[in-house]
């Protein structure tokens, strides 16, 4: 946790907060706070700044905090991948959000085992909980969104074509012949396959649809692996 989130709830005066969770045996036990010292905090969809520290006790932290330097930038990027078994999931989650990411989709195709729509992960307590710990990961403090589309053909007929208006669709699977572009362009969606790849008829539906297919090498690489390496691209 390198940032504190604070929520509107925290507040008791317009500068001060109180806080009695995890984020307080973080502060206790990971930075040793003690009255006076100074940590970083963001207000989740607001400013970051920092939080002098009033008192602090097993019950709870007292903070004067000043709001008034804006997030970072966001990438402007559609993370469309098919969806993952629920631990790489979460692993797809963090590694997006932190490397700034705002919108991921995630899609069904043939190698998608049918359990994994049925997962508690993708609960939105369990996607709001672990974005929250992705943006204090990278201190940001702007929440993503998800969309979730189980079916295939459904996705590349009636979604893509929305999410990919007046963006560069990027299509990153083994199969394609081409390079995957050093410098990509964005506005960009990057389609993401799923474990085992897409078949190759749907890599011929996505292709048709306009999608820029790219390699990264002829290594076959783990999904979250080759994620941060194509999202290293676009920064």
């Amino acid at each position: 946790m390198n940032t504190i989130l604070l929520k509107k709830d925290d507040f008791i005066a317009p500068n001060t907060v109180v806080l009695s969770d995890h984020r307080l045996e973080h502060m206790r036990k990971v930075l040793k706070c003690r009255s006076g010292s100074i940590c970083k905090v963001g207000m989740l969809n607001g400013n970051l700044g920092s939080g002098t520290v009033r008192s602090i006790s097993p019950e709870n932290a007292e903070l004067n905090v000043e709001l008034n330097t804006p997030p970072p930038p966001e990438l402007d990027l559609i993370l469309a991948c098919a969806m993952q078994r629920p631990q790489t999931y979460k692993k797809v989650l963090h590694i997006a959000i932190t490397m700034g990411v705002k919108k991921l989709v995630f899609f069904g195709s043939f190698k998608v085992e049918k359990s994994y729509w049925d997962s508690p992960v993708l609960n939105t307590e369990i996607f709001e909980r672990e974005s929250v710990a992705a943006l204090e990961q990278c201190c940001d403090t702007i929440m993503p969104t998800v969309e979730y589309h189980r079916y295939f053909k459904k996705f590349v007929e009636d979604e893509l074509p929305r999410l990919s208006s007046n963006r560069t669709v990027y299509l990153a699977h083994p199969v394609c012949g081409e390079n995957f572009p050093q410098h990509p362009a964005t506005p960009a969606l990057l389609l993401l396959g799923p474990e085992g790849g897409f078949t190759d008829y749907e890599v011929s539906r996505l292709l048709e649809s306009g999608a820029c297919g790219g390699t990264l090498g002829q290594r076959i690489l783990r999904t979250e692996t080759a994620l941060a390496a194509l999202l290293g691209r676009f920064l």
